[in-house]
């Protein structure tokens, strides 16, 4: 064995150990002896990952691939750190070229479905994720991101195989459960009272079983034990918020972004002239956005789905990609472009060249994009930006989703995704702010909007579909009626709904806990938002 040869096989052995000294020792050594050999290009990208160069970790991940364009190790770190720098195109060419030569390697099976996984490309990331399961069956790691993948692209019974494997060797792995209890409805206590007993037997305070709790809290309601549900429902939502507060959350933040909208966002401030207004014609004539906006749980993944299925459009699913463009448009160079937008980002983003907006948030997402004419961008927060989407692009359908004040406030109380949420009390000022905005905009955009009830949809689906069709000029589909045989991925928290047909089981569902959201209604009566016919 050569000198060349101990020294890769030492730094290869290093970075198994993750002995970065080692590796960065021999990576010196190779770069003198043999400057053109890809590994040494390649090891020392990943002495520079190790330490968060990234921008030298891509340097030399690109001289490897230069060197030897087989590398597809090389070319998935690279796609990664294309990723972590927004470079959504690039990091998607790379892994389309190469996700075929990693097909023996289970680890570069797993980084490829990965990458894949935080570009939202979950279909692509699910056969990557389950040939590396294939190779090893035995690494947990596999089986837990398998279970993921399965989950958003319908293959429940995939999913939930992995995740009873892996309970049964981790039985009080709090996320598993939680993911097992989101795949199905409970038809027994089976699981729940595995889960009662975990909870039981720790010694853990709620801020720890946060996960669990929510768990217990919805198999209980699957199996319509209404009060105990609302318990646990309560338990865990306290402990979120005591989590949520101590790392700086305030409801108030919210409504002042909210308010600052309003102020902003203004009727004459939407009737100024953009500064540039060529070229945003052209960027739409590629592919038109429609946004599917609207409080979470409202039915905004249900809408996005009917929508996706017709021929003319496909989705982008929820790509958050709006509010980043902004943030990279208006933010500080040292502000992270993923931090939550400030009153300030909004002040300034009304000044924005809206054409720019408009080829920044293109840009973005076009990696996602075929060649149909349209395509559905449905991330339901997007209502606080629907100023800023009227300007950049003229042409944009934006739906606008509407649920019953109550059910739909009691549906965002369940999930642990939504800090504002946690409480009621908190929950009630953050749904007065919304309806204020949801106000605003319905006087300054008009017929800007395309709105659909959600009661009025699933109960009318016959009807109200090709309404909803109409209205945006587009030819009635029979696909868009069957929206359930949607076989695509849905990174939401309705991915497992969204497989069933429509039904109407969520319609009034508040009232089977109307004495503990006493509190909750009472508010919304007192500002306004609920009238007295409406109790």
């Amino acid at each position: 064995m050569s000198q060349i040869e101990e020294l890769i096989q030492q730094a290869r052995l290093a970075l198994g150990r993750q002995n970065w000294p080692v590796v960065a020792g021999c990576v010196e050594q190779l770069m003198v002896l043999a400057p053109q050999n890809p590994d040494a290009w390649f090891l020392r990208a990943m002495v520079h990952r190790a330490a968060k160069r990234d921008k030298l970790a891509l340097q030399d991940f690109e001289r490897c691939l230069i060197l030897d364009s087989a590398r597809y190790d090389a070319a998935i770190e690279l796609a990664f750190i294309y990723w972590q720098q927004l470079q959504h195109t690039q990091a998607a060419k790379l892994l389309k070229k190469y996700q075929s030569a990693c097909q023996h390697s289970p680890m570069y099976c797993h980084k490829a479905g990965e990458v894949y996984r935080r570009l939202g490309l979950h279909d692509l990331a699910y056969p990557l994720f389950k040939r590396a399961l294939d190779l090893q069956p035995e690494i947990d790691r596999f089986k837990a991101s398998f279970a993921a993948a399965a989950t958003l692209i319908g293959d429940i019974d995939g999913a939930e195989q992995c995740l009873r494997a892996l309970l049964e060797k981790y039985p009080a792995h709090q996320r598993h459960h939680n993911e097992l209890a989101k795949l199905k409805r409970a038809k027994d206590r089976a699981h729940l009272d595995q889960m009662v007993g975990l909870l039981e037997s720790s010694r853990k305070s709620d801020d720890q079983c946060i996960f669990l709790l929510y768990a217990i809290a919805k198999e209980l309601e699957d199996l319509t034990q209404w009060d105990d549900a609302f318990e646990y429902y309560s338990r865990a939502g306290k402990a979120a918020a005591s989590l949520a507060k101590r790392s700086g959350y305030r409801v108030e933040t919210d409504i002042e972004l909210m308010q600052s909208v309003i102020d902003y966002c203004s009727e004459s401030w939407l009737q100024l002239p953009d500064p540039v207004s060529s070229g945003v014609e052209d960027i739409e004539s590629l592919a038109r956005p429609i946004f599917v906006v609207g409080l979470p749980r409202t039915g905004t993944t249900l809408v996005e789905r009917i929508l996706s299925s017709h021929s003319q459009i496909e989705s982008v699913d929820e790509s958050f990609f709006l509010p980043i463009a902004i943030k990279q448009l208006v933010a500080d160079p040292s502000t992270a472009v993923t931090a939550p937008l400030t009153p300030h980002d909004i002040e300034r983003a009304c000044l924005l060249d809206f054409t720019q907006l408009a080829e920044r948030y293109i840009d973005l997402v076009r990696y996602r994009l075929t060649d149909r004419p349209y395509f559905v961008e449905k991330y339901p927060f997007n209502f606080l930006y629907l100023g800023f989407i009227a300007k950049a692009f003229p042409q944009a359908r934006i739906v606008y989703l509407h649920r019953d004040p109550m059910d739909a406030c009691f549906a965002m109380y369940k999930q642990s995704y939504f800090q504002f949420a946690y409480e009621l009390d908190d929950l009630a000022k953050y749904y007065v702010a919304y309806n204020q905005l949801q106000l605003h905009w319905q006087s300054v955009l008009g017929d800007r909007l395309v709105n659909v009830q959600y009661e009025t949809l699933v109960q009318d689906p016959e009807s109200q579909i090709p309404k909803l069709l109409t209205a945006m000029s587009l030819d009635v589909e029979p696909a868009c009626l069957n929206f359930h045989a949607n076989q695509t991925a849905s990174a939401t928290a309705s991915s497992v709904q969204i497989r069933e047909k429509m039904h109407t089981r969520s319609v009034g569902k508040w009232r089977h806990w109307r004495d503990q959201l006493a509190p909750l209604e009472d508010a919304l009566l007192n500002a306004g938002v609920l009238s007295e016919s409406e109790r």
